[in-house]
């Protein structure tokens, strides 16, 4: 299994941001990595959600599917620490031989919102 850590992929859709020049060449090296789509990456983030949001919910999984690329997976909230959560995606990119495991930290800022952290 290989492991990844996409923080700033994971923040910048998880945001709605629009890559800039700086972080567009990480993003696209990413997702060529990976082998998932940008449409697989934003529906990883919002089943996440449903492991923390309205309350995290430790050791709960999630799954996900991209019937339009093939690819799918499965989401756990390994861990909580205050207003931090830990979640392991264990992602099945179409045509991947390997499974990729992508680790997020994910901590609630004081008006809410959840933010991806290093």
């Amino acid at each position: 299994m290989k492991r990844l850590v996409v923080p700033v992929l994971v923040a910048t859709l998880a945001a709605g941001v629009a890559a800039t020049g700086a972080v567009a060449d990480p993003l696209s090296k990413t997702l060529r990595k990976t082998g998932l789509s940008p449409e697989d990456f934003d529906l990883m983030r919002q089943t996440a959600a449903e492991l923390y949001i309205p309350a995290p919910q430790p050791n709960k999984s999630v799954k996900w599917s991209n019937a339009k690329s093939g690819s799918y997976g499965t989401a756990k909230l390994d861990s909580v620490d205050g207003k931090c959560v830990i979640v392991n995606h264990l992602v099945h990119p179409k045509g991947a031989e390997k499974v990729e495991q992508i680790r997020t930290r994910l901590c609630q800022s004081g008006d809410g919102r959840w933010l991806l952290m290093p």
